[in-house]
């Protein structure tokens, strides 16, 4: 919660009420609370836009046009703006019916900057007062050109999302990845439906029943004459199979599949990280491994060799060319004066510059090393293990369009000529049919929508105080293009085939 400055305008930019408020995010709900005065209550689904119109403030747009203005939120301002914006995503996720955890991407699009996020059967971008879903079915390739990702659907039409920065590749790879994952789930469900069709005829079959597409009958029975018919009589729950078997005489039949959850299974187990290298020799540090002897003798000559090496400060050599304070002049290492100067090859700055590998000799390595009894052990290669993570899987075996809470949706698209639609579930107890007509390719226009409203119509036509209102502009073109909304009762049939005729 945190103290603020608001501002309510009308739609028309009357300013309606300001004040002093506390302004908090509370189950998926804004709540703004001022003294003396009734909460004003905002559900994300009810925000249409969520923006800094000035520096160090909040605007948000309601569905209606009514905007709250909030200021003066101190610290708290870039905690209440990111909770503000993930709610209105997952709101917007949850209209559209987008399956599993988005990964969120800032982009631009069209030239406005916007969040994509990527879910497991969907792109959802979300700007500034519009949310719009594509989902995966309905795109035909992925690639990067020119620094930007483009998105190509059925149609031809492209969505080129741009600025990503050095999130480009990652943006173009996961989503390649997403419709391969959607590809092979699409193919292990109809595998499980289909066990006795070959593997060719399966393959094809997926091609064209992709995850939310609805495919005509006689395109399937060209694969196979009986596909369509084993396919009806599988996922049609059986008080309806007759009905709707009688009703495909009358209208072209398009048979889809929608999956509603995800079936992805996090990673679980695991065990500590664990390296093993080499043991610790703690108190071994004086076994015969090196030249020097133990005892602070071997200290003593130790300290008398650090000395060594290019510019070394040390007294001179240790060698056969003098012992002196100054040093042989042409010893192992001894040095031409105190400072080492011009000595021999292991000795001076401007020597050969062999003092490290002196040193190294001295310590048990090189030809050192003529006894195996001084021999200096090797240190062992370290095997490292790290904990062993049950990796996240895809339980394709809970993809079923059977049973009273079924994974998969399966629907039925009935199309005439006369541009009216009607949609039917078939494995779950809908209470209506609902009938649409549209311009054009009817039933791929209506596909479209429905797929981007989540198939679910009954709330997108729930109509009264009691369902929530949906903004997004998928289900506003859905619901003018409603024509009926037909009950099954035992003149079902006859009601459809009337609108469809």
């Amino acid at each position: 919660m945190s103290s603020a400055q608001f501002r309510i305008f009308s739609a028309a930019g009357t300013e309606l009420e300001s004040g002093n408020a506390d302004a908090s995010v509370s189950n998926g709900t804004l709540v703004i609370t001022a003294p003396g005065r009734p909460s004003l209550r905002v559900p994300f689904g009810q925000i249409t836009s969520v923006v800094e119109p000035q520096q160090f403030s909040i605007g948000v747009t309601l569905a209606d046009g009514t905007a709250i203005e909030l200021s003066r939120l101190g610290a708290m301002r870039t905690q209440l703006l990111a909770e503000l914006r993930e709610g209105r995503a997952s709101a917007a996720a949850q209209a559209s019916g987008a399956v599993g955890d988005g990964d969120t991407f800032h982009a631009t699009v069209r030239g406005v900057s916007v969040e994509v996020n990527v879910f497991e059967d969907a792109l959802l971008v979300l700007a500034d007062g519009a949310a719009e879903r594509i989902g995966f079915s309905f795109v035909t390739g992925v690639a990067t050109e020119n620094y930007s990702v483009a998105v190509t659907l059925s149609g031809g039409s492209q969505l080129v999302v741009s600025r990503l920065g050095w999130r480009t590749e990652e943006l173009t790879a996961l989503l390649n990845e997403r419709l391969s994952q959607a590809s092979g789930r699409t193919a292990a469900f109809l595998g499980s439906l289909l066990p006795g069709l070959d593997p060719m005829a399966q393959r094809a079959t997926a091609g064209l029943l992709r995850d939310g597409v609805a495919v005509p009958a006689r395109a399937l029975d060209a694969i196979h004459p009986e596909i369509s018919g084993t396919l009806l009589q599988v996922a049609t729950l059986p008080d309806r199979f007759a009905a709707v078997s009688a009703l495909a005489r009358h209208a072209d039949l398009a048979i889809g599949f929608k999956q509603r959850t995800s079936v992805t299974r996090p990673a679980v187990g695991g065990t500590p990280w664990y390296d093993h290298a080499a043991s610790p020799h703690i108190g071994q540090h004086e076994s015969p491994g090196g030249l020097f002897g133990p005892g602070l003798g071997g200290a003593m000559a130790a300290g008398v060799m650090g000395g060594l090496g290019p510019g070394g400060h040390g007294p001179g050599g240790y060698g056969p060319g003098g012992h002196g304070a100054y040093g042989g002049y042409g010893g192992y290492g001894g040095g031409y004066g105190r400072f080492g100067g011009y000595g021999g090859p292991f000795g001076g700055r401007y020597g050969a510059g062999y003092g490290d590998y002196w040193a190294y000799r001295a310590l048990g390595g090189g030809m050192n090393v003529t006894r195996a009894d001084v021999a200096h052990p090797m240190t062992a290669r370290a095997e490292v293990r790290r904990g062993r993570l049950v990796p996240a899987t895809e339980d394709l075996a809970a993809l079923t369009a059977s049973g009273a809470d079924p994974t998969v949706l399966a629907f039925a698209l009935y199309s005439s000529a006369r541009g009216r639609v009607a949609y039917e579930v078939l494995n779950l107890p809908e209470p209506a049919t609902f009938v649409y007509e549209s311009d054009g390719d009817a039933r791929s226009v209506i596909n479209r929508w429905l797929d981007d409203t989540g198939f679910q119509a009954a709330a997108v036509h729930a109509a009264g105080l009691t369902t929530a209102a949906r903004t997004d502009p998928s289900a506003a073109l859905l619901a003018r293009s409603l024509v009926a909304q037909v009950p099954h009762d035992e003149n079902w049939q006859r009601q459809i085939a009337d609108l469809l005729r």
